[in-house]
């Protein structure tokens, strides 16, 4: 099949990309910068050479994308936790969404992957979230961007739309050349700071290469609309700790500060941005959710047939990729480094 994708030099959309080349099929990309295809699809060993040059939000860009292609792979969205960049995420992903998976449908492609998050349906005391569970009502940064793109993508499944969601949750794994995930970039601070927040928290990891094999599994036509949760592995803070010291030897060890303070502390960090920069992910989104996550039900395997590997194996082959990136200084891998 002729694939269309979006977000190709990204993290997720450039490992997306690399799968469905290797499954046999043809790829035609949207892309902002030509130029980024070397440093990030490139750097996985593909060679991508049909492309479209435009944003997600750009109607004729995104008609052009489309026109002849059997199936769309949406893998492009504004990502952050940084809520300076709320507004231009509240613009650009639900548009990106209506543009590329309304046109889809508009045209017949089968199958539409719309790949959504599980911040779409977060709900910090509903256990274990799953793909069937209505959309979360949110009204701030990534999540409430991501929530607005999930009711437009649900809304074309209502009507028949071929429309296939997944739900991924804290991605990590091998970098697409320059492409990391807002996750890797937590993670890898933990380490450089030789430390974990606070005991009462957790996240939920999934590979990276399983997530592009799940997207590359899912390109089958005729199947109609599907949701899929391929959240992954959930860890708490204090099972991060105990796998970074396994595979570093080093010490990582949990501080125990309250789960309130670090919701506060992001709160308060996200007030002095409104002032001066204040890098990190010490946000108020991304503090809620390290502390309230409650993780995923997952049927990833039941409906794509992709079995998720290790999530040891998932962190130590990240913390090589971290290094080699500059993310992590060497020191960091310990054990790892030979």
């Amino acid at each position: 099949m002729k694939v269309a994708v979006t977000g190709a030099t990204g993290f997720v959309g450039a490992h997306t990309t690399a799968a469905l080349l290797a499954a046999g099929h043809e790829v035609r990309a949207l892309v902002r910068d030509r130029s980024r295809l070397t440093r990030t699809v490139g750097a996985l060993g593909v060679d991508l050479t049909e492309t479209v040059v435009g944003p997600m939000t750009d109607a004729g860009a995104v008609a052009e994308l489309l026109d002849g292609c059997d199936a769309v792979v949406h893998a492009a969205a504004v990502v952050s936790l940084d809520r300076r960049h709320a507004a231009s995420m509240a613009a650009q992903n639900p548009r990106g969404t209506a543009l590329v998976a309304g046109g889809a449908a508009e045209r017949g492609l089968d199958p539409i992957v719309c790949v959504s998050s599980t911040s779409a349906v977060y709900r910090p005391d509903a256990g274990p979230l799953r793909s069937d569970m209505p959309v979360a009502d949110l009204h701030d940064g990534y999540s409430a961007s991501k929530a607005a793109s999930e009711r437009e993508a649900r809304r074309l499944q209502a009507e028949g739309a071929p429309v296939v969601i997944t739900y991924p949750g804290g991605i990590l794994g091998p970098a697409a050349g320059t492409a990391l995930g807002e996750a890797s970039t937590g993670v890898a601070k933990f380490l450089s700071l030789r430390s974990i927040p606070t005991r009462g928290g957790a996240l939920s990891i999934v590979d990276v290469r399983d997530l592009a094999a799940t997207h590359a599994a899912l390109v089958e036509p005729g199947l109609g609309p599907r949701r899929v949760m391929v959240g992954g592995h959930l860890v708490t803070m204090t099972e991060l700790s105990r796998l970074l010291e396994e595979l570093t030897g080093r010490r990582c060890p949990v501080v125990p500060v309250p789960p309130a303070a670090l919701r506060l502390s992001g709160a308060l960090a996200d007030a002095l941005r409104r002032i001066v920069p204040v890098p990190g992910p010490l946000t108020a989104e991304g503090m809620g959710i390290l502390t309230r996550w409650p993780g995923t039900d997952d049927d990833v395997e039941a409906i794509a047939g992709v079995r998720l590997r290790p999530v040891d194996e998932t962190l130590a082959d990240s913390l090589r990729s971290w290094v080699d990136t500059g993310l992590l200084d060497r020191r960091a891998l310990g054990r790892l480094a030979s």
